[in-house]
């Protein structure tokens, strides 16, 4: 019965392996899309957590956390913001945290110019989308503004 001993553990070792290689390759872009500027409005967020979340005030204090976390501005790294999303979120919303990570640029500026209230905020956010270091926040901006 030795030969079958090996059997069993082969099998659990690449159950095992299967899992944390997805696990580990789900931090590329791989399978994520990358969102149009134009389906990203100032109730984005809310949207997101409505499929998972059933209390609209609960819902939307969670959608200003994520995107206090997404703001580009404190030069957070994108590890440090997938910890918090993970913290506030869950795992078991990690396709919605893989998605916000992958356009935390295009995320934070679209909803967050959207929801300016008055020109000065609106300026801050563009200048910011201007200045990110990965370039993201340049291309989600003209892309806006070449709808508008």
């Amino acid at each position: 019965g030795g030969g079958r001993v090996d059997d069993d553990s082969g099998e659990e070792e690449r159950m095992v392996q299967g899992s944390t290689t997805r696990t580990k390759s789900g931090g590329g872009k791989g399978g994520v899309r990358i969102l149009s500027v134009h389906e990203i409005d100032a109730h984005y967020l809310q949207r997101q957590l409505a499929a998972t979340l059933d209390d609209a005030d609960e819902c939307a204090k969670i959608a200003d956390q994520v995107l206090s976390v997404l703001d580009i501005r404190p030069g957070t790294s994108i590890r440090e913001c997938e910890n918090q999303l993970l913290v506030l979120l869950g795992f078991e919303r990690f396709d919605l945290i893989k998605t916000l990570l992958a356009n935390r640029a295009r995320i934070w500026g679209c909803v967050s110019i959207k929801r300016a209230v008055d020109e000065s905020t609106r300026d801050s956010v563009e200048k910011a989308l201007m200045e990110d270091e990965s370039g993201e926040g340049g291309k989600a901006l003209n892309e806006l503004r070449s709808r508008s």
